[in-house]
């Protein structure tokens, strides 16, 4: 699903200028999210008040409330509280039942008074900021009940001046996040413990129609399958291709395959995937984070090795050893562009994870022990057994800072497609360190209908060398 902030609002039957999203840059409230049906219109505890916007508003209003009318309906309310919770204190206060009575129906209509004059102050108060006769609402746009959709502006004024970078977009990108209220209490809390914030983010390895793979039967057949779209590949010639997928293909007709080769269309780093490396590196040098970028080809790995388990030995062991050859490769093209980054923030310490640095892999294999114990942990991971030493990575990999370092402060800075990796780390590690997210939208390519990730190859957009 493709959305906008102008048009989900619009669709809600609100009007931009009645929201927090009123000073938005126009290319913002047009900026295109593909995300899925996850959305809703609705109150987040204060999240509203995290918008440069709401700062006077709420001055403003604060000043209208000190009129004699609110003031002394509020006072009526608290005394008829206090009557009422002195009388639960009674143990005869049976005996004060039509008192009680009428000091309920007092306070009910007080109470209903009272939101009457909220009103009318919050109209005084948007008539005064935005020369508007209705209230400022208090709802945000919220994705899948835990993140809430605001913008870089809206960061770089809550987050004390993170620096405007010369990517272009980047100043009219939405972001989206769990709380600023909670991130700059972290900030406090690591300030008060003498340690860094952590922060962690970066891209997937490589997405649709960049790695394909040839199946190949004793009977001279090929089959095509996309590795990130196993489901399905246009060059298939045969219906047996086109059912379920490779790791299907592989269970069912493994006894007959001797080869599997891989052909490599990646060009280079997508923007998308340039961008997933220079946020960490941004958002980590404004908030003086301990960053660590993983770049996941063991995961990439442990799925064809898991789908070879069902195919001759010999040849799952020359189709490994094909893919790995060609995963470093794609690997070190990410290495290359961090190093590059790294030159651009020499004071930045950023460590990589990856297959090839064994120890810090060691480290994090070890330290992650504890929490994957739990039959309960590993429940309703993923429908695909094939994919769960992956998907074990992934809802890991953003407790890196706390794995490896201690860190207690934790952000997750990625792309939005990996927020329910984000919630299902949040889920797995409880209380034992605080996992807050910032996310920003995939790119929408020039085809109009597909992320960079999910594009056909022609359409996607890859970095200069």
């Amino acid at each position: 699903m493709r959305m906008t902030i102008g048009t989900f609002l619009a669709n809600q039957g609100v009007k931009i200028e009645q929201t927090v999203y009123r000073e938005e840059e126009a290319d913002t409230l047009s900026y295109p999210i593909m995300a899925g049906n996850f959305w809703r219109w609705d109150k987040q505890g204060d999240a509203w008040r995290e918008f440069a916007v709401t700062e006077m508003y709420e001055k403003i209003l604060a000043d209208e409330k000190k009129n004699r009318e609110y003031l002394e309906n509020t006072e009526n309310i608290q005394i008829c509280g206090d009557i009422l919770a002195g009388f639960r204190q009674q143990t005869d206060a049976h005996t004060y039942r039509d008192v009680i009575k009428e000091v309920r129906k007092r306070k009910k209509e007080l109470e209903e008074q009272k939101k009457v004059l909220d009103e009318s102050c919050q109209i005084k108060a948007a008539r005064t900021c935005f020369q508007m006769e209705t209230p400022l609402s208090g709802k945000v746009i919220i994705y899948k009940d835990m993140l809430y959709l605001t913008s870089y502006r809206q960061l770089t004024c809550f987050l004390e001046k993170i620096p405007l970078t010369k990517l272009p977009e980047i100043e009219n990108t939405p972001f989206l996040c769990t709380s600023l209220f909670c991130l700059q209490a972290a900030r406090q809390r690591a300030k008060g413990e003498n340690q860094p914030l952590g922060m962690e983010g970066g891209p997937c390895l490589f997405g649709h129609d960049e790695v394909i793979m040839e199946v190949i039967h004793d009977t001279g057949e090929h089959f095509y399958f996309d590795y990130s779209d196993p489901k399905n590949y246009e060059m298939n010639n045969s219906q047996k291709g086109d059912e379920e997928g490779f790791a299907a293909h592989v269970a069912a007709y493994g006894s007959q395959i001797v080869r599997i080769s891989f052909r490599q269309k990646k060009k280079n780093l997508t923007i998308d995937e340039f961008k997933s490396l220079l946020y960490v590196f941004v958002f980590a040098d404004a908030l003086r984070a301990k960053a660590i970028i993983p770049i996941p080809d063991m995961s990439y790995r442990k799925y064809l090795s898991a789908v070879c388990r069902g195919i001759r030995p010999e040849v799952a062991v020359k189709a490994q050893e094909e893919f790995k050859e060609l995963i470093f490769g794609i690997t070190d093209q990410y290495l290359d562009c961090i190093a590059g980054l790294q030159k651009r923030y020499p004071q930045l310490p950023v460590e990589v994870l990856h297959e090839r640095n064994e120890d810090l892999c060691r480290r994090f294999y070890e330290a992650r022990k504890v929490y994957l114990d739990s039959a309960s942990a590993l429940r309703n991971l993923t429908a695909h057994p094939c994919k769960q030493e992956a998907v074990l990575d992934y809802i890991t990999m953003p407790a890196l800072p706390f794995y490896l370092w201690g860190l207690k402060e934790v952000i997750q800075i990625d792309c939005l497609s990996e927020a329910d990796s984000f919630r299902k780390c949040r889920k797995l590690h409880g209380k034992s360190f605080h996992l807050h997210g910032i996310f920003y939208p995939e790119k929408v390519c020039r085809d109009g209908e597909h992320t960079m990730f999910s594009a056909q190859n022609s359409w996607k957009e890859y970095i200069d060398r």
